[in-house]
């Protein structure tokens, strides 16, 4: 996938300039994806990580395949929705600075940079959640109840404990940042967290950079395996 995002990018670049591919890299980036997905996992097929480390996936009777339908959706759900919904929230937040917006619009926007940190506090909890436990990689596929299985052991596979590790580490990681900010605001409103409303609430929770980079991406390894999914 990472091959079809930077081919795409590269004719891009090559037909369009760098400035046409530097304002289209976003919806390039989800073109890519559902182009890749699309003829791998739509089609039926393995995607070349899953092909690697020996996996198939399944719907939640643990016995098939998850039909054609269930796999468009989960494609969509995985690649676009995320790509949708940021574009819907920045054009709420540029709306909401115009001279004609509704009241609510700007009471709303106000509470967009919480909104975003949330989403990515999520991604961020259910990745460490699938390190633990090995089941759903994608929040798509656990709304959608599509699981892994892998058909045939693989010899270079790397202890679930590192990956469970990893996940207890993804955890702590995120506890100690809450609690970082939370005693960090405490200290700087001098007890008047509670006045600052929306700004409070999306410094609390806010994450790195780097983990915000990509809450898209599907770069990734599998607790049974140690190799990328894609």
């Amino acid at each position: 996938m990472t091959f079809m995002r930077s081919s795409i990018a590269n004719i891009m670049r090559s037909m369009f300039g760098v400035h046409s591919w530097l304002h289209w890299r976003k919806e390039l980036d989800v073109a890519a994806d559902l182009l890749y997905f699309g003829l791998t996992t739509f089609g039926g097929y393995q995607t070349l990580g899953e092909e690697y480390v020996n996996l198939v996936q399944i719907d939640s009777s643990l016995r098939r395949v998850p039909s054609q339908l269930r796999r468009g959706i989960m494609i969509l759900m995985h690649a676009a929705v995320p790509y949708f919904l940021d574009r819907v929230l920045a054009h709420v937040e540029i709306r909401a600075k115009s001279a004609d917006c509704f009241p609510e619009l700007a009471r709303f926007s106000a509470f967009i940079p919480a909104l975003r940190n949330i989403v990515t506090v999520i991604h961020r909890c259910h990745l460490a959640w699938f390190y633990l436990h090995g089941i759903f990689y994608h929040i798509a596929k656990r709304l959608l109840g599509t699981r892994y299985i892998q058909v045939r052991q693989s010899s270079s596979d790397v202890s679930h404990s590192n990956y469970r590790l990893l996940g207890w580490l993804s955890l702590i990681q995120l506890v100690f940042t809450f609690v970082h900010h939370l005693y960090s605001l405490s200290q700087s409103s001098g007890g008047g967290i509670l006045q600052s409303g929306p700004s409070i609430l999306s410094r609390l929770l806010s994450v790195p950079a780097s983990s915000r980079s990509d809450i898209y991406s599907s770069n990734g390894f599998y607790p049974y395996s140690g190799r990328s999914l894609h």
